[in-house]
């Protein structure tokens, strides 16, 4: 691998920020859903929850809305910072190597 591939694939450069934003995004409304699924189960189970579960259980279809979006938006994200890097690496100049004259 050359030196410039190895520096545009660098793991900060990788995802670009806008997908860094998403991905991290994602993760956030995944564990909103999760909890929303144990205040669920909590409640299946007769256990009393308070006015602010009440309303983290409320907002469930809006993140699950929000995720899918998300998901739907990943793709072309990753695409788009595949042909930056692409482009990236082929404007990167080739330094010429000198060559040695063929003098007796």
């Amino acid at each position: 691998m050359s030196i410039a591939s190895e520096m545009i694939t660098d793991s900060t450069l990788d995802e670009g920020p806008v997908l860094s934003f998403l991905t991290k995004k994602l993760r956030a409304i995944k564990k909103k859903l999760d909890k929303i699924e144990r205040l669920e189960a909590a409640l299946d189970e007769g256990k009393p929850i308070n006015a602010e579960q009440k309303a983290v259980i409320e907002c469930k279809i809006q993140l699950m809305a929000t995720a899918d979006e998300l998901e739907k938006l990943k793709p072309q994200l990753v695409d788009i910072v595949k042909e930056e890097r692409e482009s990236a690496i082929a404007s990167i100049p080739v330094p010429s190597v000198p060559q040695e004259s063929e003098e007796e």
